[in-house]
């Protein structure tokens, strides 16, 4: 279209109440439009204004090609997409109020009747009309449904979305002197002034010839990061910060910590995380010594039990061992799974040697048919049944958790053993 006429030529299509009020709108070329469709809602156009055939119509025709100063005998030309126009301008089919849903159609895209692919394009008396960019032609306006003039008048271009800018969050700052560092979350905090300002571990690497076998790390994460990247180790040093003893290869190491520290504490948490590195735990016995052991290995394992595994079929297992078993070695259960499990299981009265619990039974069967012995029979195997209830004797598990009948004749014989003296030699 000749540039000097464009104006004008947008004047007039502004007055027939369309889209953008002389405001045309752009397509490129390559959009993917469904042409057949416009050219059908051309021709209904120009039908309803009285006109014959639409002005798609004729694009190529002997008048158009008159106008662009082509020869009418000249046979027509297909363009190449690189030759051909790069964008058209839809306002020439605004004499027609089309439907947002028949606008959608065209364009090939799945927009509702209430949103529309738009975009301004403004003319300059000084020069051509200014073309949008592609943001603005793919953004997405909604169109209101609205009868109002002043909405129907103009579609404004919209951005992709719409969300509010992000508030930044208030950062909390070290309260250490002369420390500036601050941290999104209590927890960071928490962790940063532990591993640097107040250390409560100090995690030494377990590897012979490592650097931070001297010079321990204050952040268990740390610690546990540096040991992962330990490949191939051969020789170990011992984890106990008084010994330190090395080199030892690990099934020495392991004979070593069931030699000379099986007597000592419990572990503490620096040295429980470089014994995980392992796989092995401590396992407290009822003499207040410790085994050093798999972290695979049943907890009973120290009364000769062989089975290893996880900490499911631990649970499941541990029903197979008897009460009395599992009794004498709740310490060691307790840090495996939770001390209640010691209730769950097989059961022998130690009075008539009957089986009374099997292995998913608890042990409110085995009280209750205690009772029907004699003060006279409980007290002649006054020990056998204060080993079976060590758990409770020691206050580790109470009466309390099962329902009155066999609560009350548990604290029962409990105070019958406590008369018999022989809690003490139990608990020893």
């Amino acid at each position: 279209m000749d540039p000097n006429s464009l104006g004008d030529f947008q004047a007039s299509q502004g007055s027939q109440g369309d889209f953008s009020g002389g405001t045309q709108m752009l397509l490129p070329i390559d959009f993917d439009v469904n042409w057949s469709l416009w050219m059908d809602m051309d021709a209904m156009s120009a039908t309803d204004m009285g006109h014959g055939l639409g002005m798609m119509d004729d694009w190529g025709g002997a008048e158009s090609r008159r106008k662009t100063g082509l020869s009418v005998d000249q046979p027509r030309q297909t363009l190449s997409h690189h030759q051909s126009i790069t964008f058209q301008p839809l306002s020439l089919w605004t004499h027609h109020n089309y439907g947002a849903d028949e606008f959608g159609r065209c364009l090939g895209s799945d927009l509702s009747p209430s949103t529309l692919a738009t975009s301004p394009m403004s003319v300059d008396d000084n020069g051509p009309p200014s073309i949008p960019s592609d943001r603005q032609l793919t953004s997405i306006c909604k169109v209101s449904q609205t009868d109002d003039p002043n909405i129907h008048s103009s579609i404004a271009s919209v951005s992709l979305t719409s969300k509010r800018p992000k508030v930044p969050k208030s950062r909390i700052r070290c309260s250490y002197s002369g420390c500036k560092l601050t941290f999104p979350r209590n927890y960071e905090l928490r962790r940063h002034q532990d591993g640097v300002h107040n250390p409560t571990i100090a995690v030494f690497c377990p590897f012979f010839e490592c650097d931070r076998a001297v010079e321990p790390f204050p952040r268990k994460d740390k610690a546990r990061e540096h040991m992962r990247k330990h490949q191939n180790v051969q020789h170990f040093i011992c984890i106990f910060k008084d010994c330190r003893s090395s080199p030892w290869s690990k099934e020495e190491l392991l004979s070593h910590l069931n030699g000379q520290h099986k007597h000592g504490q419990r572990c503490a948490e620096s040295e429980a995380i470089a014994l995980g590195f392992f796989q092995w735990r401590q396992t407290p016995l009822r003499d207040g010594l410790f085994l050093f052991e798999s972290q695979d290995n049943c907890p009973l394992a120290f009364l000769g039990c062989k089975l290893t595994g996880s900490k499911s079929s631990t649970i499941n297992h541990l029903g197979s061992h008897e009460l009395v078993d599992r009794s004498r070695g709740f310490e060691a259960i307790a840090v495996v799974v939770a001390s209640f499990w010691v209730c769950r299981g097989i059961a022998t009265c130690p009075i008539c040697r009957e089986q009374v619990c099997a292995p998913a039974d608890y042990i409110d069967q085995l009280v209750t048919h205690i009772k029907h012995h004699s003060k006279e029979e409980r007290g002649v195997h006054a020990f056998e049944l204060a080993e079976m209830f060590r758990p409770f004797l020691s206050q580790q598990l109470r009466w309390d958790h099962w329902a009155s009948p066999v609560a009350d004749f548990g604290k029962m014989i409990e105070a019958e053993l406590q008369e018999a003296g022989v809690i003490s030699k139990t608990m020893g």
